[in-house]
């Protein structure tokens, strides 16, 4: 039999063995659970006007290189690459490049070590390819890739991420250097590699701070108990991926609670992933312990590196434990999932059940949950659409950002 969920302004059809009828468990607040064949569940089809938005308050930029420059979006040209090469600057081209599995479902590139995409959770190709490198070409200001911008500084921005695990999903992307992923950190010395991430954490402190902490009622919206929370940045989940889906330095910092929609895919495990996510915790802890020894690591970190090296050495030199880190980590971050998630299930039409549900439709609903729930493009245009259009005012040159290696 069919079955038919107003989902906003939308209306989706689907035949009942897709979803979960008959109510929500007891406790749901968290937004995502196991039901009790173990299935993967989550609240969806928010209801409009339950939750709030943080708006975006930096005056609008134009960007510095122009469409007609280099546009990473217009395969018939110019390209990044082709921009990159029209500058003369040696190794200017190889900055603007990513190596990715790209989804077949939803199109995001993802980091070429994944074999589940992290937006939408479909299996990925096997075969890679290569995607301009957008990070780059926000820092190098190119017009065509418009920003969700929170916080600029001469080394570094704030920028909302496009893929909002959360109501509050920063990301703060390093412009002082070209700095492909965390493992070129530890090519560093030390004390500049702990300063920059340091830096990085204090900016998107700041946005979260100054926007969302002090916005009162978005924080009782998303986070049960709110009041009980001595600092609102132990709310936070934050690290680096490596390899990342953008090669420029950048540090993931996401408020809890995820979203429904994420929260059921980190129950699945396609986010934080061991080996892959590096707690701002650890990486500041493996740093701050090279400070002092510098020559620790017993070896010079080259294009070759991976982070699987740079981890064993770090353990056996240190007795710092990457692998007990991220489960400490990880751990906490569930159980403020469930101590703070506030998703109340009054707010949703329904309960989609992951094991049952098609893909496709699955990803219509939660693409229009968040919709609603997410800060990035903040304030919508006019058709209701993010207007995330801005630019970073302090882009670079060609050949102002040096690379590490």
């Amino acid at each position: 039999s069919k079955a038919t969920v107003s989902v906003l302004n939308c209306r989706f059809s689907r035949v009942d063995s897709l979803f979960v009828w008959g109510g929500f468990p007891a406790d749901s607040m968290s937004g995502a659970w196991r039901n009790e064949a173990g299935d993967v569940c989550f609240s969806g089809g928010v209801k409009a006007g339950a939750y709030d938005a943080v708006d975006a308050p930096l005056a609008k930029k134009a960007g510095r290189v122009g469409k007609a420059e280099g546009h990473p979006f217009n395969p018939k040209g110019p390209t990044v690459g082709d921009w990159a090469a029209a500058s003369g600057v040696e190794g200017l081209e190889a900055q603007m490049w990513n190596k990715v599995r790209k989804c077949g479902q939803c199109g995001k590139p993802n980091a070429f070590t994944l074999t589940a995409c992290n937006s939408c959770g479909a299996a990925l190709p096997e075969a890679y390819s290569h995607t301009p490198n957008l990070f780059c070409c926000i820092v190098y200001g190119f017009d065509a890739v418009g920003l969700s911008l929170r916080h600029q500084e001469d080394d570094v921005l704030v920028i909302d991420d496009l893929l909002s695990l959360s109501a509050c999903h920063l990301n703060s992307i390093w412009a002082g250097q070209h700095i492909p992923s965390v493992v070129q950190l530890f090519a560093m010395p030390p004390d500049k590699a702990l300063a920059v991430v340091r830096k990085m954490g204090d900016a998107c402190a700041h946005a979260f701070r100054t926007q969302f902490v002090a916005h009162p009622t978005f924080m009782k919206k998303y986070v049960k108990n709110v009041e009980a929370v001595k600092d609102p940045l132990s709310l936070v989940a934050m690290g680096f991926n490596t390899p990342p889906s953008q090669y420029q330095l950048h540090l993931q910092y996401i408020m809890l609670p995820l979203l429904p929609f994420q929260h059921a895919q980190q129950l699945l495990g396609n986010h934080f992933t061991e080996g892959r996510f590096l707690p701002f915790r650890y990486v500041t802890a493996a740093l701050e312990a090279l400070v002092k020894e510098p020559d620790a690591l017993g070896f010079a970190v080259d294009g070759d590196t991976t982070i699987d090296r740079i981890i064993e050495r770090v353990h056996g030199a240190f007795a710092i434990d990457y692998s007990l880190i991220w489960k400490e980590e990880t751990t906490r971050y569930v159980a403020l999932q469930e101590a703070h998630g506030n998703w109340d299930a009054a707010n949703f039409e329904t309960t989609v059940n992951v094991a049952t549900a098609q893909g496709q439709e699955v990803q219509e609903i939660a693409n229009a949950d968040k919709l609603v729930l997410q800060s990035y493009g903040r304030p919508y245009n006019q058709e209701g659409k993010p207007d995330a259009s801005n630019h970073y005012s302090l882009a670079k040159a060609p050949g102002e950002l040096k690379a590490v290696l």
